[in-house]
């Protein structure tokens, strides 16, 4: 809720800085597969060695299932085109 961000005060910029860098970091600085994207989307809410979960996990984990259906629905556009150009 909005209270619950402002208590927590997610909506500071230097937390909104820092989460578009994890997410950056982690799926656009080098190029993944939808293979690996999936791989990470399973991995990135299980706890390191020392039982800490890693910094913005739940950010991280929703940001690869919304690039997963950004792959998908680019896929889908493609095949339709593809299938038009065919008739």
């Amino acid at each position: 809720s909005e209270k619950t961000l402002t208590q927590l005060e997610l909506k500071h910029k230097k937390l909104i800085t820092m989460r578009k860098q994890a997410i950056d970091e982690l799926l656009f600085s080098r190029r993944l597969s939808e293979a690996q994207i999936n791989e990470l989307t399973e991995s990135i809410m299980q706890k390191d060695s020392n039982g800490n979960f890693r910094a913005f996990c739940f950010v991280l984990a929703q940001a690869c299932r919304l690039y997963l259906r950004k792959i998908e629905r680019s896929r889908i556009r493609r095949t339709s085109i593809h299938r038009q150009n065919q008739d």
